[in-house]
C-alpha cells in the first residue's frame, strides 16, 4: 500500500519521516474553512482533515492510503486558526500568554482500494509561559508565526512559548503520531515509535 501525506506542512512531513515510513507528499488543493455554527473543535479538525485527504484523492493510485491532518487552537471556546497578518498574531499571542488552552488535531485516513475511512483526533492542554511583549514582537518580526494555528510553534527554539503540556507533544506540532500509529495498525501497517525523542515530552501518550 502506497502512503500519501496530504500536506504541505514541513512539520508534518518531518514527523512522518521520523517513524520510518516510505511516504509521498502531495499538497492538498484546499482553502482553509472557518468553523461552522455550533461546530465543536473535534468536529472541525476532523472535517478539515477529511477535506484535505479528499482533495488529493483524484491524484493518487487505487493502492494508495491517504493521510490528512489539521490543527486548531482553542481558548475560552474561541477558535484560533492561522493568523491573517502580524496584527492578528499579536492579539493571539497576547491573549494566550500565561494562560492554558487546548490544541485539537484531527486525522483522516482514506484507503483508495477498500474505500475505508478512519477519523480520529487528539486533544492536548497547553500551558503558556509568561513571555514578555518584547519577546512577542521579536517572534513576530522573525516571521515564524505565519501559517501556524494560534500563531506559535511549540518546537520553536527562538521563542519557547510553552511552559508545560498535558497530552501529546507531536499533536501540538501538528501530527499525533501515536494516534496515526493506531490507525495504521487497522491497515496492517506496523510501526515502532518508542525512539522518537518528541515522545519524551508527552505526558499521557501510549507508546506503541
Amino acid at each position: 500500500m502506497k502512503l500519501i501525506l496530504a500536506s504541505s506542512s514541513p512539520r508534518r512531513r518531518e514527523l512522518i519521516k521520523t517513524i520510518g515510513l516510505d511516504c509521498d507528499f502531495i499538497s492538498p488543493h484546499f482553502i482553509e474553512r472557518h468553523p461552522l455554527n455550533f461546530e465543536s473543535p473535534m468536529e472541525y479538525v476532523i472535517r478539515m482533515s477529511l477535506l484535505k485527504s479528499l482533495s488529493v484523492a483524484s491524484r493518487v493510485d487505487n493502492d494508495s492510503l491517504i493521510i490528512g491532518s489539521d490543527t486548531v487552537v482553542v481558548y475560552q471556546s474561541k477558535f484560533y486558526l492561522k493568523p491573517v497578518d502580524s496584527d492578528d498574531a499579536l492579539l493571539m499571542l497576547k491573549s494566550l500568554r500565561n494562560k492554558s488552552h487546548e490544541v485539537y488535531t484531527g486525522i483522516c485516513l482514506i484507503s483508495m482500494g477498500s474505500k475505508k475511512v478512519i477519523t480520529d483526533f487528539e486533544k492536548t492542554i497547553v500551558n503558556m509561559r509568561d513571555f514578555s511583549s518584547e519577546e512577542i514582537f521579536q517572534y513576530i518580526e522573525s516571521g515564524e508565526y505565519a501559517d501556524k494555528a494560534g500563531s506559535y510553534a511549540i518546537q520553536s527554539d527562538r521563542f519557547n512559548p510553552v511552559e508545560s503540556i498535558s497530552g501529546c507533544y507531536p499533536s501540538v506540532v501538528g501530527f499525533p503520531v501515536c494516534k496515526i500509529a493506531k490507525c495504521l495498525d487497522q491497515f496492517n501497517i506496523k510501526i515502532q515509535i518508542e525512539q522518537i525523542n518528541d515522545f519524551k515530552k508527552c505526558t499521557n501518550c501510549e507508546l506503541i
